[in-house]
């Protein structure tokens, strides 16, 4: 599949990127290189072949999810640096 200039720059103008002549024809063929090489994946015979996320076939053991007591609320703001007492006080974001 080619890149056409005009994709090359749609994607520019998405990214907010500035390109010259010599940027945007480098760019056309490096991801047409890249979208080529990406479509042999379509010649793959897959049949029967599971999806999936890790190659070495382990597994991330978890621990139980038990509930417990909660920290007390002068050890859980002893070491914000700023507090009201009750709550952490953090800038206004708003």
């Amino acid at each position: 599949m080619a890149i056409t200039r005009e994709d090359i720059l749609h994607i520019a103008d998405l990214a907010r990127l500035e390109l010259d002549e010599d940027e945007i024809m480098s760019m056309q063929n490096d991801l047409s290189s890249i979208l080529e090489y990406m479509a042999m994946l379509d010649d793959l015979d897959l049949e029967g072949v599971e999806p999936t996320f890790n190659i070495l076939g382990q597994s991330q053991p978890l621990r139980d999810d038990e509930p417990e007591e909660s920290m007390e609320l002068n050890r859980a703001l002893e070491n914000a640096p700023k507090s009201d007492g009750t709550f952490f006080v953090v800038p206004r974001v708003v």
